[in-house]
């Protein structure tokens, strides 16, 4: 941000295929072309917590083949607004359009900074709130105010988003000479430490079986084995409840008004789904056998 200087920062409406003449320095807001949007409800306290779930929530609607950044932003309590959008291809639709690199002080969702309008224009395309999320729509709406004339009186939040300025799917000639240059200072690194931990191997050696002695770690192979496979099952446990977890968050979203996990026992409470619906649901993932059903509609799944 331009904090120490008094030069004014304009505000743009980027959308794709437009050519833009740009002298200062400008906000970009997004428009809805650019990124997929939804929201939803968790069981979770902080945004940081939310965007570890976010990706499994646009898994049916994304191109696997694409690389996708992800954005949220906490709108109340366990409510949050998660978005999706490809850094390369912003980053190449602002490049096209003329709009020099150097000129942009941030970039904005329109979906944050243009929710306030219930619908508007920018020359022929046409955007409508609805449901509280704002898209493109295909058809003129009479009542739409043009945002170019009201784009200078938007008061920006704080949730810019941090684009990359490049596209990594390619680099220059410059950068692949400066990463080899690297790499090969890595190499001679290694090179020359091959010769120092030869020398420092059985000094090593020596130390890790007094640790063994001191610590009273088993120092048999097969010992140390049955050890690992101890906590690597206790690993695999655990990432198997986390999958869990982010299937019933998935599946039930607002609906879910709890959950929690005791005692080996996955427990939480479905709220305006009909008993059988949520039985059919669940046994696309458990075996029939580990849920059971209780009152006030409290499901445990063993």
């Amino acid at each position: 941000m331009n904090l120490l200087s008094n030069e004014k920062i304009d505000k743009l409406y980027l959308v794709k295929n437009k050519k833009y003449n740009i002298t200062s320095k400008v906000d970009i807001i997004l428009s809805p072309e650019f990124y997929w949007v939804k929201i939803f409800t968790i069981p979770v306290h902080s945004e940081k917590k939310a965007l570890k779930i976010v990706p499994s929530l646009f898994d049916e609607y994304l191109d696997k083949n694409n690389n996708y950044a992800f954005n949220v932003k906490k709108i109340e309590q366990n409510r949050y607004i998660a978005f999706a959008y490809i850094n390369d291809e912003i980053f190449n639709s602002i490049k096209n359009s003329d709009i020099p690199m150097s000129n942009i002080n941030n970039i904005y969702f329109a979906q944050n900074e243009l929710i306030d309008f219930e619908s508007f224009y920018f020359e022929d395309l046409y955007f409508k709130k609805i449901k509280g999320l704002l898209v493109k729509v295909p058809v003129k709406i009479e009542e739409a105010i043009n945002i170019k004339n009201r784009i200078d009186e938007i008061k920006l939040s704080k949730n810019s988003i941090d684009l990359k300025f490049y596209n990594s799917s390619k680099f220059s000639f410059k950068s692949i000479i400066s990463i080899t240059i690297f790499l090969l200072i890595i190499l001679l690194t290694n090179f020359i430490s091959y010769f120092d931990y030869s020398n420092q191997s059985n000094l090593l050696n020596n130390k890790i079986e007094s640790l063994y002695s001191k610590t009273n770690i088993p120092s048999s192979s097969i010992q140390r084995e049955l050890v690992l496979k101890k906590y690597e099952n206790s690993f695999l446990k655990q990432k198997e409840l986390r999958n869990n977890i982010h299937f019933l968050i998935k599946q039930f979203n607002q609906h879910l008004e709890f959950i929690k996990y005791e005692k080996d026992e996955i427990i939480f409470k479905v709220i305006n789904i009909k008993p059988n619906k949520i039985k059919k649901t669940l046994e696309k993932k458990f075996d029939k056998n580990r849920i059971s059903f209780e009152k006030d509609s409290i499901v445990r799944i063993k």
